[in-house]
Protein backbone atom coordinates (compact mmCIF):
# COMPACT_ATOMS: atom_id res chain seq x y z
CA UNK A 1 0.00 0.00 0.00
CA UNK A 2 1.44 3.31 -1.05
CA UNK A 3 2.02 5.86 1.65
CA UNK A 4 0.42 8.53 -0.53
CA UNK A 5 -2.96 6.82 -0.22
CA UNK A 6 -2.62 6.53 3.56
CA UNK A 7 -1.80 10.23 3.66
CA UNK A 8 -4.86 10.96 1.56
CA UNK A 9 -6.98 8.81 3.88
CA UNK A 10 -5.72 10.73 6.91
CA UNK A 11 -6.56 14.05 5.25
CA UNK A 12 -10.07 12.84 4.37
CA UNK A 13 -10.78 11.73 7.94
CA UNK A 14 -9.32 14.92 9.42
CA UNK A 15 -11.29 17.15 7.04
CA UNK A 16 -14.53 15.26 7.75
CA UNK A 17 -13.92 15.55 11.48
CA UNK A 18 -13.29 19.30 11.20
CA UNK A 19 -16.44 19.96 9.12
CA UNK A 20 -18.70 17.89 11.37
CA UNK A 21 -17.16 19.45 14.48
CA UNK A 22 -17.94 22.95 13.20
CA UNK A 23 -21.50 21.95 12.25
CA UNK A 24 -22.10 20.35 15.66
CA UNK A 25 -20.54 23.32 17.43
CA UNK A 26 -22.82 25.71 15.56
CA UNK A 27 -25.94 23.65 16.29
CA UNK A 28 -25.04 23.04 19.92
CA UNK A 29 -24.29 26.72 20.52
CA UNK A 30 -27.87 27.75 19.70
CA UNK A 31 -29.55 24.88 21.59
CA UNK A 32 -27.28 24.42 24.62
CA UNK A 33 -29.21 26.76 26.91
CA UNK A 34 -32.47 24.84 26.97
CA UNK A 35 -33.62 21.33 27.78
CA UNK A 36 -37.06 19.81 27.18
CA UNK A 37 -38.17 17.49 29.95
CA UNK A 38 -40.63 14.64 29.30
CA UNK A 39 -42.52 13.21 32.27
CA UNK A 40 -44.63 10.08 31.91
CA UNK A 41 -47.73 11.25 33.74
CA UNK A 42 -51.34 11.74 32.60
CA UNK A 43 -53.49 14.57 33.90
CA UNK A 44 -56.42 16.48 32.44
CA UNK A 45 -55.27 19.80 33.85
CA UNK A 46 -51.45 20.34 33.80
CA UNK A 47 -51.95 23.82 35.25
CA UNK A 48 -52.67 22.23 38.65
CA UNK A 49 -49.15 20.83 38.83
CA UNK A 50 -46.48 22.82 40.62
CA UNK A 51 -42.74 23.22 40.17
CA UNK A 52 -40.88 23.28 43.45
CA UNK A 53 -37.25 24.32 43.52
CA UNK A 54 -35.82 22.34 46.42
CA UNK A 55 -32.33 23.82 46.15
CA UNK A 56 -30.61 26.28 43.83
CA UNK A 57 -33.20 28.97 43.28
CA UNK A 58 -32.62 31.08 40.16
CA UNK A 59 -30.25 28.66 38.40
CA UNK A 60 -32.82 27.73 35.74
CA UNK A 61 -36.14 29.10 34.51
CA UNK A 62 -39.16 27.03 33.51
CA UNK A 63 -41.81 27.26 30.85
CA UNK A 64 -45.40 26.19 31.33
CA UNK A 65 -46.17 22.52 31.87
CA UNK A 66 -48.21 21.18 28.98
CA UNK A 67 -49.49 17.76 27.97
CA UNK A 68 -48.66 15.76 24.87
CA UNK A 69 -50.25 12.31 24.82
CA UNK A 70 -49.16 10.39 27.91
CA UNK A 71 -46.35 12.81 28.68
CA UNK A 72 -45.99 16.15 30.37
CA UNK A 73 -43.60 18.57 28.69
CA UNK A 74 -41.55 21.13 30.59
CA UNK A 75 -38.99 23.42 28.99
CA UNK A 76 -36.01 24.34 31.17
CA UNK A 77 -33.78 27.34 30.40
CA UNK A 78 -30.33 28.18 31.73
CA UNK A 79 -30.13 31.37 33.79
CA UNK A 80 -26.79 31.24 35.59
CA UNK A 81 -24.03 28.77 36.46
CA UNK A 82 -24.86 26.35 39.26
CA UNK A 83 -26.99 23.35 40.17
CA UNK A 84 -30.67 23.23 41.00
CA UNK A 85 -32.76 20.39 42.41
CA UNK A 86 -36.37 20.43 41.26
CA UNK A 87 -39.49 18.49 42.18
CA UNK A 88 -42.72 18.36 40.15
CA UNK A 89 -45.75 18.16 42.46
CA UNK A 90 -49.06 16.59 41.46
CA UNK A 91 -52.58 17.84 42.31
CA UNK A 92 -52.24 16.53 45.86
CA UNK A 93 -48.89 18.20 46.47
CA UNK A 94 -46.93 14.95 46.24
CA UNK A 95 -43.73 14.67 44.21
CA UNK A 96 -44.24 12.82 40.94
CA UNK A 97 -40.82 13.64 39.45
CA UNK A 98 -37.53 14.74 40.97
CA UNK A 99 -34.32 15.65 39.18
CA UNK A 100 -31.41 18.05 39.18
CA UNK A 101 -30.31 20.53 36.53
CA UNK A 102 -26.73 21.71 36.20
CA UNK A 103 -25.75 24.79 34.22
CA UNK A 104 -22.05 24.74 33.34
CA UNK A 105 -19.77 27.66 32.46
CA UNK A 106 -20.80 27.40 28.81
CA UNK A 107 -24.44 27.85 29.89
CA UNK A 108 -25.37 24.32 28.87
CA UNK A 109 -28.26 22.68 30.74
CA UNK A 110 -27.57 19.14 32.00
CA UNK A 111 -30.27 16.79 33.32
CA UNK A 112 -28.97 14.71 36.24
CA UNK A 113 -31.63 12.01 35.86
CA UNK A 114 -31.02 11.10 32.21
CA UNK A 115 -27.59 12.69 31.50
CA UNK A 116 -29.20 14.57 28.62
CA UNK A 117 -28.02 18.10 27.87
CA UNK A 118 -28.96 20.97 25.64
CA UNK A 119 -28.10 20.14 22.01
CA UNK A 120 -27.24 16.52 22.82
CA UNK A 121 -28.94 15.05 19.77
CA UNK A 122 -26.85 17.28 17.48
CA UNK A 123 -23.63 16.02 19.07
CA UNK A 124 -24.75 12.39 18.85
CA UNK A 125 -25.85 12.76 15.21
CA UNK A 126 -22.54 14.41 14.28
CA UNK A 127 -20.52 11.70 16.00
CA UNK A 128 -22.57 8.98 14.29
CA UNK A 129 -22.07 10.54 10.86
CA UNK A 130 -18.35 10.88 11.54
CA UNK A 131 -18.01 7.20 12.49
CA UNK A 132 -19.92 6.07 9.40
CA UNK A 133 -17.72 8.36 7.29
CA UNK A 134 -14.68 6.57 8.70
CA UNK A 135 -16.31 3.26 7.72
CA UNK A 136 -16.75 4.55 4.16
CA UNK A 137 -13.12 5.69 3.89
CA UNK A 138 -11.79 2.45 5.40
CA UNK A 139 -13.88 0.30 3.04
CA UNK A 140 -12.34 2.19 0.12
CA UNK A 141 -8.92 1.64 1.67
CA UNK A 142 -9.58 -2.08 2.15
CA UNK A 143 -10.54 -2.63 -1.51
CA UNK A 144 -7.13 -1.34 -2.58
CA UNK A 145 -5.60 -4.56 -1.26
CA UNK A 146 -5.17 -7.30 -3.85
CA UNK A 147 -3.88 -10.86 -3.83
CA UNK A 148 -1.71 -11.78 -0.88
CA UNK A 149 -1.96 -8.21 0.42
CA UNK A 150 -5.46 -9.09 1.67
CA UNK A 151 -3.78 -11.10 4.44
CA UNK A 152 -1.46 -8.31 5.51
CA UNK A 153 -1.65 -6.65 8.91
CA UNK A 154 -3.00 -3.44 7.42
CA UNK A 155 -5.83 -5.20 5.61
CA UNK A 156 -6.85 -7.20 8.67
CA UNK A 157 -6.68 -4.08 10.83
CA UNK A 158 -8.83 -2.13 8.36
CA UNK A 159 -11.46 -4.88 8.18
CA UNK A 160 -11.67 -5.19 11.97
CA UNK A 161 -11.85 -1.44 12.46
CA UNK A 162 -14.64 -1.16 9.88
CA UNK A 163 -16.76 -3.67 11.79
CA UNK A 164 -16.11 -2.01 15.15
CA UNK A 165 -16.71 1.59 14.01
CA UNK A 166 -19.82 0.56 12.05
CA UNK A 167 -21.27 -1.09 15.15
CA UNK A 168 -20.59 2.09 17.12
CA UNK A 169 -21.95 4.49 14.49
CA UNK A 170 -25.29 2.83 13.73
CA UNK A 171 -26.70 3.11 17.30
CA UNK A 172 -25.82 6.81 17.36
CA UNK A 173 -27.60 7.50 14.09
CA UNK A 174 -30.63 5.53 15.28
CA UNK A 175 -30.61 7.47 18.57
CA UNK A 176 -30.43 10.81 16.74
CA UNK A 177 -33.38 9.83 14.51
CA UNK A 178 -35.30 8.69 17.59
CA UNK A 179 -34.77 12.11 19.15
CA UNK A 180 -36.71 13.60 16.22
CA UNK A 181 -39.41 10.92 15.98
CA UNK A 182 -39.87 10.08 19.68
CA UNK A 183 -37.90 12.63 21.74
CA UNK A 184 -39.35 11.30 25.00
CA UNK A 185 -37.40 8.06 24.44
CA UNK A 186 -34.08 9.81 23.72
CA UNK A 187 -31.95 9.23 26.81
CA UNK A 188 -28.20 9.72 26.95
CA UNK A 189 -27.94 7.13 29.70
CA UNK A 190 -29.50 4.63 27.29
CA UNK A 191 -27.01 5.58 24.56
CA UNK A 192 -24.07 5.03 26.92
CA UNK A 193 -25.48 1.63 27.83
CA UNK A 194 -25.99 0.76 24.16
CA UNK A 195 -22.40 1.68 23.26
CA UNK A 196 -21.04 -0.44 26.12
CA UNK A 197 -23.26 -3.34 25.06
CA UNK A 198 -22.20 -3.05 21.42
CA UNK A 199 -18.52 -3.08 22.44
CA UNK A 200 -19.03 -6.20 24.52
CA UNK A 201 -20.89 -7.95 21.69
CA UNK A 202 -18.13 -7.04 19.24
CA UNK A 203 -15.50 -8.57 21.50
CA UNK A 204 -17.53 -11.75 21.94
CA UNK A 205 -18.22 -12.13 18.21
CA UNK A 206 -14.66 -11.44 17.07
CA UNK A 207 -12.86 -13.40 19.79
CA UNK A 208 -12.97 -16.79 17.95
CA UNK A 209 -11.58 -15.20 14.78
CA UNK A 210 -8.85 -13.38 16.70
CA UNK A 211 -7.92 -16.62 18.46
CA UNK A 212 -7.70 -18.54 15.17
CA UNK A 213 -5.69 -15.74 13.57
CA UNK A 214 -3.30 -15.61 16.55
CA UNK A 215 -2.69 -19.36 16.52
CA UNK A 216 -2.18 -19.35 12.76
CA UNK A 217 0.30 -16.47 13.08
CA UNK A 218 2.32 -18.33 15.72
CA UNK A 219 2.43 -21.51 13.62
CA UNK A 220 3.47 -19.51 10.57
CA UNK A 221 6.27 -17.78 12.44
CA UNK A 222 7.50 -21.04 13.96
CA UNK A 223 7.92 -22.41 10.44
CA UNK A 224 9.70 -19.25 9.31
CA UNK A 225 11.97 -19.21 12.36
CA UNK A 226 13.39 -22.55 11.29
CA UNK A 227 14.74 -20.80 8.22
CA UNK A 228 16.26 -17.96 10.22
CA UNK A 229 15.50 -16.07 13.41
CA UNK A 230 14.08 -12.60 12.91
CA UNK A 231 13.33 -10.42 15.91
CA UNK A 232 9.99 -9.20 14.54
CA UNK A 233 8.77 -12.79 14.23
CA UNK A 234 9.51 -13.45 17.89
CA UNK A 235 7.10 -10.67 18.82
CA UNK A 236 4.20 -12.77 17.53
CA UNK A 237 4.54 -15.08 20.54
CA UNK A 238 3.58 -12.18 22.81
Amino acid sequence: MKRSYLKKLSYQIALTALVLFLVCLFGWFFTRGSRRLYINYVTDDPSKLEIEVVEGEGIVDFGEICRKGDYLILDVYARKVGKSWVSILDENGESLYFTGFTVDKLMTVHDSATYNFGGDWIVIAGLGVFLLSIVYFLVQYFFHFQGSALYSYNAIFAAGLVLFVFEMGIPMIVAALRSLIAPEDFLMIGIFSGIASASAKFMIITFPFILIFSVAMIISNVVLLRKGCVFQMCLAFL
